[in-house]
């Protein structure tokens, strides 16, 4: 008995099934063989078929799904061991044995997901930005992405001395919408926010990311200057 290599992968995918093929040849007398299946982590979800009829020198082929849960960590290693045995002789057997890892999940990717957005009139007012809906954040395993807001800092003081000034300047940390007070310094370059946060998918995985939300001195002119994140805008 002999895996079909065709159907030999490198790596079980976790919330998957796999489908591995073993052919089976008798090179005795025509007889009927029993094909089973044992893997030590539970992930044999079908064989097919259990019953042979083969003649001599017939061959026929064994099916085995592996199904792997989302949750299997991705240090798993699967071993699975296909055995057929003859129902009238059961000294007349043979077995087949496949090593493979899984592949754990991977996390979301956070790489490209920040836009930089401009907001304007500087009115004073808070301004929502929905992080599912701003950002550009995939799962490699295409799971749902969540995300969380981790932080809001600005290059400039919370508590300003220009017209109209209110703090604190953001809030929604530990929600998924930050909001953002849409205000700069009259008197200087512009105002700029970063915001940090977290992506997750559905079976643990997660990524951190930053993006950035400006707002500029003019509307028309130069875009605001980064000063440095040196305050936190969530502070009164």
């Amino acid at each position: 008995m002999s895996v079909d290599p065709e159907s030999l992968v490198e790596s079980l995918p976790v919330g998957e099934t796999t489908t591995l093929s073993f052919t089976v040849t008798n090179h005795g007398v025509a007889r009927l063989f029993d094909a089973a299946a044992i893997e030590e982590n539970g992930f044999v979800s079908r064989v097919a078929p259990t019953r042979l009829d083969l003649g001599m020198d017939e061959s026929a082929v064994v099916e085995v799904d592996l199904s792997v849960p989302s949750s299997t960590a991705g240090d798993t290693v699967a071993l699975l061991s296909v055995n057929v045995v003859a129902t009238s002789a059961p000294e007349i057997a043979n077995t087949a044995v496949v090593e493979l890892p899984v592949e754990g999940n991977r996390p979301p990717d956070c790489s490209g997901a920040g836009p930089s957005l401009e907001l304007w009139p500087p009115n004073h007012r808070l301004e929502e930005i929905d992080l599912a809906a701003t950002l550009d954040v995939t799962d490699p395993d295409g799971e749902p992405v969540s995300f969380t807001v981790t932080s809001v800092t600005q290059d400039e003081p919370v508590s300003g001395t220009g017209s109209g000034d209110t703090s604190p300047d953001a809030t929604g940390v530990g929600t998924g919408t930050a909001a953002v007070r849409v205000e700069r310094d009259g008197a200087g370059n512009g105002r700029v926010y970063e915001i940090g946060f977290t992506a997750s998918d559905a079976s643990g995985g997660s990524c951190t990311g930053s993006f950035i939300a400006t707002v500029p001195h003019s509307q028309v002119g130069e875009p605001a200057v980064d000063d440095g994140q040196v305050f936190d805008s969530t502070m009164p």
